[in-house]
């Protein structure tokens, strides 16, 4: 049984309350976690979808869910939505003890390979025995 927190009407979402305190696996979290960034798509809040989709939630405790952030506008904007979500996952889990906290993180920025000789390089510096392969056969490399 689910009821809107108590308080002022002011027109803004209430966060849903309840008795329901039913356990869930982080596999049943992650799961009910793609199914809400489906619907945010699906509903064209692509910024709020992209910035849930960067980062898989992290299950501190059996009720506290952590959402990773890049930085504090994104916390912002995720907060703005935070209600939405919380009263998602409360309902979808059957757990209204279940609360959401963030951290931010950096992001870890991956070196594209471009050009041919920037692939070599990388692939050498993994095996050092392909530039012996490649002077055996007398290969170039293309720029």
């Amino acid at each position: 049984m689910e009821r809107l927190a108590a308080g002022e009407d002011d027109g803004s979402p209430k966060t849903v309350t309840g008795e329901a305190r039913e356990s869930f696996s982080y596999e049943r979290l992650l799961e009910v976690w793609n199914n809400y960034i489906q619907i945010l798509k699906a509903a064209d809040k692509i910024n709020l979808f992209t910035i849930l989709n960067n980062f898989a939630p992290t299950l501190v405790n059996p009720t506290l869910i952590e959402i990773s952030v890049e930085s504090k506008t994104q916390e912002q904007f995720v907060v703005q939505e935070s209600v939405e979500l919380m009263n998602y996952l409360r309902n979808t889990l059957q757990n209204f003890a279940v609360d959401i906290t963030f951290k931010q993180v950096e992001r870890k920025i991956e070196n594209r390979l471009y050009g041919n000789r920037e692939k070599y390089d990388y692939l050498v510096n993994k095996n050092p025995k392909l530039d012996e392969l490649r002077k055996r056969f007398n290969l170039d490399i293309n720029p």
